[in-house]
C-alpha cells in the first residue's frame, strides 16, 4: 500500500485504532459493517449513519435539496431526528459495500489517518450516472472533521489548484472549502477539504449573485487554470457546474461555492447561462435569454451526458430550457 499526499496539514493526533473484531481477530475497517439509511427516498444517494443523533444529523446535512418539497422534507426529517434520535428515520437499514473492493478501501482509510482524528462517516454518492467517485464525510463523535472526495485515478480535474488559489485570494463574502490534504492510493485519488458549515435556517433558498461572483473569481481562475491549445481567445474562466445545489449560504450569511472539478474555459456567459437554466428547471425561476454561443455550448454538453434514469429527465428539461434561452437575432 502506498500513497503520496500532495499536501498535508500539520500532523494531528492519530485516530484511535478501532478494537479488534473478536470473531476474526482484526480491526474492523471504517464504514464496513455499519448500518446506514439512504436518502432521499426517490434517489437514495446519501448514506446516513445511525450511530447517534449527532452523526445522523451530520449525514443528513449532505443532502442538498433544491426543490421546495425536498428542502421541507429534509428539514422535517432532521427535526424528527433531533427530537427522537435516528430510530425515527423510516427507511430500510442497509450495509454499504465499498465500490473499489475491500483491499483498496482499507488502503484509503489508512491514508486518511493523516487527517484530523475520526471514528465514523457518512457518504455521498454521485447522483448523476455519468459521474464517477463519491464523497466521504469523516466524523469524530458525530461532528464533521473533513470531507473527502474520491474518484478513480486518472485525473481530478482542476479542483485542487483552483481551491488553493481561491483560498489564498481570500475573496470577500465568498468562501470555498480549505484543502486539508490530497493523494493517490490503490488506484484512487482523494482530496480532503474542510467540511461545509451548517446551512442558514428558514426562508427561501437564496440564489447566488452570479455577476458579483464572476467578478471576484474570474481573475483568480485566469491565473491558475491551464488554457488548452485551441481555446478561443474570447473564452473566459468558468466554474463549469455552477448551480443552486453547488452553493450554500451559512448561518453567518457567507456564500460558499464548491465542486470545482469542472472548472475550465468556456464562452462568455457560460456560468450565468447554466445557473439560470438549472434554477428555472428545479426552482421555477425565470430563465430569460442568454448569449447564443453559451447556449449552444451547454446544449452540446448536456447532449453528451448519460440519458438514463433521473439524468434523462434532467437532461430533457435542461435542453428545453436552454433552447428557450436563445437570444433573438438582431
Amino acid at each position: 500500500m502506498t500513497g503520496t499526499p500532495l499536501e498535508r496539514p500539520a500532523a494531528p493526533a492519530r485516530a484511535a485504532a478501532p478494537p479488534p473484531d473478536p470473531q476474526h481477530g482484526a480491526a474492523p475497517v471504517l464504514g464496513v459493517g455499519t448500518d446506514f439509511v439512504r436518502v432521499p427516498p426517490d434517489r437514495r444517494y446519501v448514506w446516513v449513519p445511525l450511530d447517534s443523533r449527532r452523526a445522523s444529523l451530520s449525514g443528513l446535512g449532505l443532502y442538498s435539496a433544491t426543490r421546495r418539497r425536498g428542502r421541507l422534507g429534509s428539514a422535517g426529517l432532521a427535526a424528527a431526528v433531533r427530537v427522537a434520535g435516528p430510530r425515527v428515520v423510516p427507511f430500510p437499514r442497509e450495509r454499504w459495500t465499498p465500490p473499489m473492493g475491500a483491499e483498496a478501501w482499507a488502503a484509503l482509510v489508512e491514508a486518511w489517518r493523516a487527517l484530523p482524528p475520526h471514528d465514523g462517516l457518512a457518504l455521498h454518492e454521485k447522483p448523476q450516472v455519468g459521474r464517477s467517485g463519491f464523497g466521504v464525510l469523516l466524523m469524530r463523535a458525530g461532528r464533521p472533521v473533513a470531507f473527502v472526495k474520491t474518484r478513480p485515478a486518472g485525473g481530478r480535474g482542476n479542483e485542487l489548484p483552483v481551491l488553493r488559489a481561491l483560498q489564498e485570494a481570500r475573496l470577500p463574502a465568498l468562501r470555498t472549502p480549505a484543502v486539508l490534504a490530497a493523494g493517490e492510493v490503490a488506484g484512487w485519488t482523494w482530496l480532503a477539504q474542510e467540511p461545509m458549515p451548517p446551512r442558514g435556517r428558514g426562508g427561501r433558498r437564496r440564489l447566488l449573485d452570479v455577476p458579483r461572483f464572476l467578478g471576484q473569481v474570474q481573475p483568480v481562475l485566469a491565473q491558475c487554470l491551464p488554457r488548452p491549445a485551441g481555446t478561443p481567445e474570447h473564452w473566459e474562466p468558468a466554474h463549469g457546474d455552477l448551480t443552486a445545489w453547488n452553493t450554500r449560504v451559512d448561518r453567518s450569511g457567507r456564500t460558499w461555492v464548491f465542486d470545482w472539478e469542472d472548472a475550465g474555459w468556456g464562452p462568455p456567459g457560460a456560468d450565468d447561462t447554466y445557473y439560470r437554466a438549472t434554477a428555472a428547471v428545479l426552482l421555477g425561476r425565470p430563465a430569460g435569454t442568454a448569449p447564443v454561443e453559451a447556449v449552444e455550448w451547454w446544449l452540446s454538453t448536456v447532449a453528451s451526458r448519460a440519458r438514463t434514469g433521473d439524468d434523462a429527465e434532467l437532461s430533457a428539461r435542461l435542453t428545453s430550457t436552454l433552447q428557450s434561452m436563445r437570444a433573438p437575432a438582431l
